[in-house]
């Protein structure tokens, strides 16, 4: 089969099209915010706030992402169905509209096929925003996971969820900020975790954003991760994450770091070492992990007697 210059020329064209329109989405959602936004929460501060983690890490075939199934299914590339499932619950849809929804090979008891929400619609992260205003949630730390930054197709996810959490904040006086996952990265990559937030600060504008948290008077930004051990998953190196935080008191920032259930007696999750505690006074928040510690009302009396 021969293909004539003028349709080989035409298809050129047509791909150089595509790319462009890509180029520039990704582009826009980097755009500085100039939607509407409603005067809410008090975002000068975190005291009193009650604050959500927000992982926007659920994608669907056909969101527009080119992830696949991530966070839905073990095997992203192949079908959310029947024995690729990795959630342990299913999402309550009732309130998304259909373009907020995809089709699944799960199918209910009447034939219908199943379908649920991607991280990736902006309508659908917006609606997020919405429900935490309906139910009294203040804000969100909005996930940035630093060990896929480096990747161009993940990396746009994470801003177009960013942009997505910014415009809900806006629209339903919510406050939000970015909170770095140091899980996984190498220790050598994440002094450019810092680069990541100039990029926000100086494309975005993010920290003029007058929904972006603040606290003692200065942008709050968020490194979760800290002084842990690497009982259960690589974490990061103590050193390094203080020239990190150094970085971050430099730019002007007022810094919250996620840290150990341990740290105080450096026990259990936390990591031994002299100088974690004189790191750990760098910050300006500490919030230690409690996910998992505890799992009736006895037990946070507990949790909260010994931690």
């Amino acid at each position: 089969m021969k293909i004539s210059n003028s349709a080989l020329i035409l298809t050129l064209i047509c791909f150089t099209l595509l790319q462009t329109a890509f180029a520039e989405l990704k582009t826009d959602v980097l755009k500085p915010y100039n939607g509407p936004s409603v005067l809410g929460v008090d975002p000068s501060t975190l005291a009193g706030k009650v604050m959500t983690g927000y992982q926007g890490w659920f994608n669907c075939e056909g969101d527009g992402a080119n992830l696949g199934w991530t966070h839905w299914a073990r095997d992203r590339s192949k079908t959310f169905g029947p024995g690729n499932v990795t959630v342990d619950l299913w999402p309550d849809v009732s309130e998304y509209d259909d373009d907020e929804l995809y089709v699944t090979a799960f199918t209910y008891e009447d034939g219908i096929p199943a379908k649920t929400f991607s991280s990736h619609n902006r309508k659908t992260v917006i609606r997020h925003f919405k429900w935490m205003a309906d139910y009294g949630i203040d804000g969100a730390f909005v996930q940035r996971f630093t060990h896929s930054l480096h990747n161009e197709t993940m990396r746009y996810h994470k801003d177009k969820v960013l942009s997505s959490a910014r415009e809900g904040a806006n629209r339903y006086g919510r406050t939000y900020t970015v909170m770095y996952d140091l899980t996984g990265i190498p220790d050598e990559n994440i002094i450019e975790v810092f680069d990541d937030w100039r990029m926000l600060r100086d494309k975005m504008h993010i920290t003029d954003d007058s929904a972006f948290q603040h606290h003692k008077g200065k942008p709050l930004v968020a490194i979760w991760g800290v002084g842990f051990n690497n009982k259960i998953k690589r974490r990061a190196g103590l050193e390094e994450c203080k020239e990190l935080i150094k970085k971050f008191k430099a730019d002007e920032c007022s810094v919250m770091l996620g840290i150990a259930t341990g740290w105080r007696m450096q026990d259990r999750d936390a990591l031994q070492h002299p100088e974690l505690h004189k790191v750990l006074l760098m910050a300006d928040v500490l919030s230690p992990w409690s996910v998992g510690r505890f799992g009736d009302l006895p037990g946070v009396q507990r949790h909260a007697e010994k931690y």
